[in-house]
């Protein structure tokens, strides 16, 4: 899936949006064919499918029923499964590596599972004002509160140094806290399938808890973000 911002308004109007967001997805600068084109508005969200079909087209749409679109046509495209059980999940996870933030390495999750209870979280993409600004609340707090290993993993495609201000900026940048993008590693290859069948595609951002071996104890299932507080997690982490 790519995102690409389109602009109709001017180049001046790119250059005050650069100035207030940080945006890593490529800008079109239209002289109105492309409105033309896609019969748009301005705020138009448009959706094209692999077919190069438009599967979805609203005007001022809420980030929330954004996202659920993408996923609903993602999953039709791709063919995901519905559901993933624990043992799944667990082998998918120990074949996962990521880019750790603070020292730019490529890692094995599965080095970082051995003899600790960790809080993993995965996370597709940062937002202040999607669902995530509260789950990371929670986060540093059981990181805080606890001896638990917390781990965040962002979505492949994530840029590092946009992801180490975020960090910051959250309060996450602190010692009881591991932060990475995931990649692919030649050696443990998940293939794009693979990848997105650990985020379900309908939870994000997805919380998970797992014993010294490495094992799911808890894995959030759909509709479950109500319940999960620092206290929850916690309970669940030393039963």
């Amino acid at each position: 899936m790519h995102l690409i911002f389109v602009n109709s308004l001017g180049r001046h109007y790119t250059e005050q949006v650069k100035k207030m967001v940080s945006l890593t997805s490529p800008i079109i600068e239209d002289d109105g064919q492309l409105m033309a084109l896609f019969d748009a508005e301005y705020d138009d969200t448009i959706i094209i499918g692999a077919d190069f079909r438009i599967k979805f087209k609203y005007n001022r749409i809420d980030k929330e029923m954004i996202y659920q679109e993408i996923m609903r046509n993602t999953r039709a495209e791709v063919g995901v499964e519905s559901s993933v059980n624990p043992d799944t999940m667990t082998r998918l996870m120990h074949a996962l590596c990521f880019r750790n933030l603070r020292t730019n390495k490529l890692e094995k999750l599965k080095d970082f599972l051995a003899n600790r209870k960790t809080l993993l979280n995965l996370l597709i993409s940062p937002c202040f004002s999607c669902p995530e600004t509260k789950r990371f609340s929670i986060i540093r707090e059981v990181a805080e509160k606890s001896d638990t290993q917390v781990i965040l993993l962002f979505g492949s495609g994530n840029g590092m140094s946009i992801l180490r201000e975020y960090m910051e900026r959250a309060g996450l940048d602190i010692p009881g806290i591991i932060a990475g993008v995931i990649e692919e590693d030649t050696d443990l290859l998940i293939n794009k399938d693979s990848y997105y069948r650990i985020f379900k595609y309908d939870i994000d951002p997805r919380t998970l808890i797992l014993d010294r071996r490495g094992s799911i104890i808890f894995l959030e299932r759909p509709g479950e973000d109500s319940k999960i507080s620092s206290e929850f997690l916690i309970k669940k982490i030393h039963k």
